[in-house]
């Protein structure tokens, strides 16, 4: 950083930012600090967006030996078919998509376990609940329908459900695309 000053002013206002939204904090007196890991950072950018830099933590990296990802337990793969998604994205004459903004941000929970696991929406967006479950990949919704009146209303729904857990979460919102 000490290279590139712009490279490293960037740099800083994105973890300013973190620090901003409240998604980490600064720890001004260490020795209050035990019995942690601290995850190592570094910056990824996307030749297609110049002036963007995305702050990745990175569990994997070794510290005597062991990672964070070493003590973590793997579950399921619970990620949707992205084969099925595509075929079914491809099924409409209306195709649109969204991305869930810095949705590896926010997992927040405990405070006993907090009210995150609650669903919200079920009998009131029927159609948003199947499309929020079948097609999403990652924080990538991707959903075709069979007219512009009927893609206006479910992207209208499936944002307010993540605007709902939002609320609960402190984030989540569907970013629109096309």
């Amino acid at each position: 950083m000490d290279r590139d000053p712009a490279f490293a002013a960037a740099y800083t206002a994105q973890i300013d930012k973190l620090i901003e939204n409240g998604y980490t904090r600064r720890i001004e007196n260490r020795a209050q600090v035990r019995d942690c890991f601290f995850l190592p950072h570094f910056a990824v950018t996307n030749p297609n967006k110049p002036n963007k830099i995305r702050v990745v933590f990175d569990a994997a990296t070794r510290f005597e030996g062991k990672s964070l990802n070493d003590y973590l337990i793997s579950g399921p793969d619970l990620l949707n078919s992205l084969t099925g998604i595509l075929f079914r994205f491809r099924k409409g004459s209306v195709a649109f998509t969204g991305d869930i903004r810095d949705m590896f941000l926010r997992v927040r929970v405990c405070a006993p376990d907090q009210r995150a696991q609650l669903i919200l929406w079920r009998d009131e967006y029927p159609n948003a609940e199947v499309a929020v479950k079948r097609d999403h990949y990652v924080d990538d919704f991707i959903c075709s329908t069979d007219s512009v009146s009927e893609a206006a209303k479910l992207i209208s729904d499936v944002t307010v459900v993540h605007a709902r857990g939002a609320s609960i979460s402190g984030g989540g919102r569907l970013t629109r695309r096309n």
